[in-house]
């Protein structure tokens, strides 16, 4: 397979007296060296993004310090990913040179009409969600979609990126997918790839549901434990451990109200999850235990979900509760509250059905 490439070349970072920045490059076939029009420049789970012209230029605003992945994506093409870092930035020249994507045609599933629309089914629940705002959104280019299995897992692959309208939510999204799977058995899901987000218009008009799906969802529990203000923000974390079971006679009494099947939820701080890199100085996730998250305010997104799942059980009236565990020994967490390596956390409770549909721009505030 075709490596990645990032090749030095053209890309003007300016900075305008008004903490504007303009990004500034140009993209080239790597083959031919000829530009390559109409690719996407944009910076990863932002709105912040633009195409290039016929000559392969882009111009890109940025209307705040910003520092991310500049994703640089184009139809049979691989993506280009730069970890772009504005603090650190000067007047260097970059070109992005992209290869052509070679397409993974072993193992894809030739399937019936009704097996695609069952794995389609399975895909959109997965990916989208099951709420309110997961039933608005439409996929505008489900063909792009295909399917491959073994034994136990369903896997969905897209060449081109997925077109997204959240009506509910006023945004257009672009989804460069790299992976899904679905776990027939064990029902566990995973997805990763890059988003671009546009308004659909004034996002006056979708204010107060953008803030109702940011209010205890993940961002907002991630941007509360780097700002170190959980408690004020509704949170609470815990840590899931099994208790010792004790064999002398003088703790049979303790032992009555303990089984197997017993566990202990020990109060913890931001400060035992969440640590600082000291040489490149971001966060990061790093834990060994179930996480569990009590969220104590109320948030009217719990009375989206359409149909009934585990996750219905996992709040009261008032507030919710969430499970995390890491699939890594770390996970790197950047200041706007997203996780960099998705796939690298399974959530549970609450939080399990938190997709495509209800998430948030990370460059989005709610005030």
């Amino acid at each position: 397979m075709h490596k990645l490439l990032f090749v030095f070349g053209f890309i003007w970072i300016m900075f305008t007296g008004n903490a504007q920045i303009i990004i500034q490059g140009k993209v080239l076939d790597n083959n031919s060296g000829l530009p390559v029009a109409n690719a996407r420049v944009y910076l990863n789970n932002t709105s912040h993004g633009t195409v290039t012209n016929s000559e392969g230029r882009f111009t890109l605003n940025i209307s705040s310090v910003f520092s991310g992945e500049l994703i640089v994506s184009s139809v049979g093409y691989q993506q280009v990913f730069y970890k772009l870092n504005i603090n650190d930035a000067d007047k260097k020249l970059y070109v992005f040179k992209l290869e052509v994507k070679e397409k993974i045609l072993n193992g894809v599933l030739i399937i019936s009409d009704t097996t695609r629309q069952l794995c389609l089914k399975v895909f959109k629940q997965n990916f989208l969600g099951i709420t309110e705002e997961a039933e608005k959104c439409t996929i505008e280019n489900l063909g792009a979609i295909y399917f491959t299995a073994d034994s136990n897992t369903i896997y969905a692959y897209a060449d081109t990126p997925l077109i997204i309208t959240n009506k509910l939510l006023g945004y257009k999204i672009t989804f460069d997918l790299i992976e899904f799977y679905f776990d027939v058995n064990k029902k566990n899901t995973s997805f990763s790839g890059f988003t671009r987000y546009e308004e659909m218009g004034d996002s006056k008009k979708w204010i107060k549901r953008r803030k109702q799906n940011y209010y205890g969802s993940t961002m907002h529990f991630y941007r509360s434990l780097i700002n170190k203000n959980l408690e004020t923000e509704g949170f609470s974390i815990f840590e899931i451990k099994k208790p010792e079971i004790k064999k002398d006679p003088v703790d049979y009494a303790e032992n009555l109200y303990m089984d197997e099947d017993t566990v202990l939820a020990i109060p913890i701080r931001s400060a035992n999850i969440l640590f600082i890199d000291t040489i490149s100085n971001e966060y990061y996730l790093q834990f060994t235990n179930r996480v569990m998250v009590q969220f104590f305010k109320n948030t009217r997104l719990k009375h989206y979900y359409t149909i009934e799942s585990e996750s219905n059980r996992s709040y009261s009236n008032f507030g919710f509760t969430a499970f995390m565990d890491m699939l890594t020994d770390k996970v790197e967490l950047d200041a706007k509250g997203i996780i960099r390596n998705p796939m690298a956390v399974v959530y549970n409770g609450f939080w399990l059905y938190e997709k495509i549909a209800n998430q948030l721009p990370s460059n989005y505030q709610p005030d």
